[in-house]
């Protein structure tokens, strides 16, 4: 024999002992055994069913094994501890259905890796929960499938409270079935899926999802600003149904209030106060939305982010000032008035400058400004702000 080369009897000696396998998976993907090198016509590893692998007594026969970790505190984390590739979209959420020998630390039993499907099988959605949302009133459908087991016929019941949602199954004569969830009231219920002795239990959880917009809104400080709200659903969309501001809160920072309540059109003035730096605010905006005679009430927030106006740069000492809005994207500046007759002012450099002087008549020692202008969405702000008037220090006396 050539130096280096071996046999297939000269590989070492392995001692098997209580071993079990997955017959279906074994055939499925090899064919018939053959080879007097394998181990599988070891008298002491036995082939199992899916259901044999799967069931509690297999856990006399190994020692050390156990299920994969799918509780914690006494309740259920299904998929938690099954660490599926996240292309098998069918086995997230689901829990490893085999005995485990891996665990991680705080003692949780872990796999990693696929696992073959078996019974009724949510291609798309494993084992995840069904949620749909009243308002947007979008049904869900999916497809069920069966695997590794005989079509024995679908059927469907639902579980406590069975007016949440309407559900239909409809049998595609392909070993597949077509399920389809409709929204009919807030809260949770189960589904359950049957085919044969084969079952699954699906939880479906209908919301109430509403949002009042704009979330987000920057405004200068000493401002006075109207916005429209509008309602809008779990995807984004505007949601037809009549609704009713009932009350607006604000943070210190800011008042805001109720300004339009009717039925076409709602909206809410919001004002500031002094800000020394760019500071957080927040409006929360309480309402009551109508769907199906019901009336559901909800509160929605607005994120405010008050900054400090532009300096009022003095050019010319007493008689002068210019104000820059130019670093702010977006802004026009659309009127300003002056409740000191002595003084004027003009609009320059693309509408984004003031300058203020003072008239050969001027008297007093403030120029009081209302500035009016126009931010990137259209939304038109009032700011108030006061040039004092610094007056010189008396000459000596002869």
């Amino acid at each position: 024999m050539e130096a280096g080369k071996g046999t297939l009897k000269n590989h070492g000696i392995c001692t098997i002992t209580n071993c079990y396998y997955l017959d279906s998976v074994l055939v499925n993907n090899n064919g018939t055994i053959t080879l007097d090198k394998t181990d599988i016509k070891n008298p002491q590893v036995t082939k199992l069913t899916y259901r044999q692998l799967a069931g509690d007594d297999i856990y006399t026969r190994l020692s050390g094994f156990a299920p994969v970790t799918s509780t914690e505190a006494g309740f259920p984390v299904p998929g938690k501890y099954s660490y599926a590739p996240s292309a098998r979209k069918d086995l997230q959420g689901i829990n490893y259905p085999f005995p485990t020998i891996l665990t991680r630390e705080g003692g949780y039993h872990v796999h990693y890796g696929q696992w073959p499907a078996y019974g009724i099988v949510r291609p798309e959605y494993g084992g995840a929960p069904i949620i749909l949302d009243l308002f947007t009133a979008l049904p869900h459908t999916e497809i069920l499938t069966l695997e590794e087991v005989a079509d024995g016929g679908w059927s469907l019941g639902s579980g406590e409270p069975a007016d949440v949602a309407e559900a239909t199954l409809s049998d595609n004569r392909n070993e597949t079935a077509t399920l389809t969830v409709t929204a009919r009231k807030k809260g949770s219920t189960t589904l359950t899926i049957r085919n044969g002795n084969e079952e699954i239990v699906i939880t479906v959880n209908v919301t109430t999802q509403l949002e009042l917009q704009p979330t987000q809104l920057t405004v200068f400080e000493n401002d006075r600003v109207t916005v429209p709200v509008t309602p809008h659903g779990a995807t984004d969309a505007l949601l037809p149904g009549p609704w009713q501001l009932i009350a607006a809160g604000a943070s210190d920072g800011l008042r805001c209030s109720v300004a339009e309540n009717s039925d076409t059109a709602k909206s809410v003035t919001i004002q500031s106060g002094p800000a020394a730096r760019e500071t957080q605010e927040a409006v929360n905006l309480h309402y009551k939305y109508a769907h199906g005679g019901t009336g559901y009430e909800g509160s929605s927030a607005v994120t405010v982010t008050v900054m400090p106006q532009p300096e009022v740069v003095e050019v010319s000492p007493n008689d002068l000032w210019t104000m820059d809005f130019s670093g702010y994207d977006g802004l026009i500046l659309t009127k300003v008035e002056v409740s000191n007759g002595g003084a004027q002012v003009t609009i320059t450099e693309g509408n984004k400058t003031l300058n203020i002087m003072k008239k050969p008549l001027f008297q007093g020692t403030e120029i009081p400004l209302e500035i009016t202008l126009t931010d990137r969405d259209g939304l038109e702000h009032t700011l108030t702000n006061t040039i004092t008037i610094q007056t010189p220090p008396p000459g000596p006396t002869p």
